[in-house]
């Protein structure tokens, strides 16, 4: 559809060179399509960063059989993950990820594109304004991203969930000793060991 409408773009642009009497007209043909390119840009972005936030949650879902509603808020998703002693902040594709949300943000709550959530996005930096082309660049060099970090932070996930090392099995038993009595860690030994 974007190659489409470049090509009705260039063909108008040609037309309005050969008759000037319909001049008006193929510029108003070509502000449209223009504004279609721009507003296909951005949905683009807006449906990369959706198709992550379900991936992201149905991952949790799956994983702590968490159902938080909460995981929206990118910084509460941060926290969680903190929780679980995942540091997705230091993850690879991380800042590509967090400027789609960025600019996702952008693109549904504000009109004017470049913000202070925005200027540092490299495609955005010393730019006035943003059109398709801009839009473009920066999807195609982020358009990984997403499945990069679900990749990594399921790694991170399946790291808690089953791998124990010498210092989180000692972190375990020093819990439950300072919270189980003689008797209740006997139930307990006893129990791991027929299980």
């Amino acid at each position: 559809m974007t190659e489409q409408i470049t090509v009705e773009t260039n063909e108008l642009s040609q037309k309005r060179e050969k008759d000037i009497k319909k001049h008006f007209m193929t510029e108003m043909q070509i502000y449209l399509l223009k504004k279609e390119l721009f507003a296909l840009s951005q949905m683009r972005v807006i449906y990369k960063y959706m198709q992550f936030e379900i991936h992201l949650k149905k991952l949790i879902s799956v994983a702590y059989d968490e159902t938080e509603k909460s995981f929206y808020n990118w910084e509460k998703m941060v926290s969680f993950f903190k929780s679980k002693n995942i540091e997705i902040k230091k993850l690879n594709n991380y800042s590509d990820v967090k400027d789609i949300l960025e600019l996702n943000n952008s693109i549904k709550h504000s009109e004017d594109l470049i913000n202070d959530r925005t200027r540092n996005i490299v495609e955005f930096k010393n730019k006035e304004s943003v059109n398709s082309r801009i839009l473009n660049t920066f999807y195609e060099r982020t358009m990984d991203s997403p499945k990069e970090l679900i990749r990594d932070i399921a790694k991170e996930i399946d790291k808690d969930l089953f791998e124990f090392d010498e210092t989180r099995l000692d972190s375990i038993i020093k819990d439950f000793e300072m919270r189980m009595d003689s008797n209740t860690k006997e139930k307990f030994i006893s129990r791991l060991k027929n299980n």
